[in-house]
């Protein structure tokens, strides 16, 4: 089967026009935009360089984005605490929690300190076990990206075989389960994996590698 070059350039176009109206008629309902608040703790390169990109698409879009950066050297506790502000705050309609955090404060807990319903890069148990069990939930974005794209395109994978690189938290889990939910049958390749070329490519079937990309 020949390869197909999708280009998502007019999907994303769409897609953002579709969300500047939604922006615009919250603003009208709320008498304000709505508002992302993201967390950073420490330097680290990708995460810079995502938070610049969610800092571009709220303006693109029209929604307040607010960085709350904090010292490598921040306590445990005191990030929690910052989380918990932000939970109450009605001000402030998600939070996205970038990582990696620094070493000494525990991941899992201080993303289960957010409330499933402003998690909305879908880190928390909550809303990754609703993943999981196929309730309604976030959705981590590279995984949702990828629903996208299967959508547009009007792609099926069901009874396929899909070939998934990388086991992270936040990019080849969720991006499993979700084929899982479209019937595909998943393999799951990550750093011990032997013979990874013919997993990508078993003869007779088109896969969707997922290392970031689909």
């Amino acid at each position: 089967m020949s390869a197909t070059i999708y280009d998502s350039k007019p999907l994303a176009a769409r897609m953002a026009e579709e969300l500047r109206a939604e922006a615009a008629q919250f603003r009208k309902r709320h008498h304000r935009p709505a508002r992302v608040a993201q967390l950073v703790a420490g330097h680290d390169a990708a995460a810079e360089v995502y938070s610049r990109q969610l800092v571009r698409s709220c303006r693109a879009i029209g929604l307040g984005c607010a960085t709350l950066a904090y010292p490598f050297e921040i306590e445990e506790e005191e990030l929690r605490a910052e989380v918990a502000a932000l939970n109450d705050d009605a001000n402030t309609d998600g939070v996205v929690l970038l990582l990696p955090l620094p070493a000494h404060i525990r991941q899992r807990i201080v993303t289960d300190d957010l409330r499933p319903e402003k998690d909305v890069d879908g880190l928390g148990s909550r809303n990754a076990g609703n993943l999981l069990l196929g309730f309604p939930s976030f959705i981590p974005s590279t995984a949702d990206a990828m629903l996208a794209v299967l959508r547009d395109a009007d792609l099926s994978v069901a009874g396929s075989n899909a070939v998934v690189v990388g086991r992270s938290n936040i990019g080849g889990k969720p991006v499993a389960l979700v084929l899982l939910r479209q019937n595909a049958t998943i393999t799951i390749c990550h750093s011990y994996t032997q013979d990874l070329q013919e997993r990508r490519y078993p003869r007779g079937e088109y896969g969707t590698a997922g290392q970031y990309h689909c």
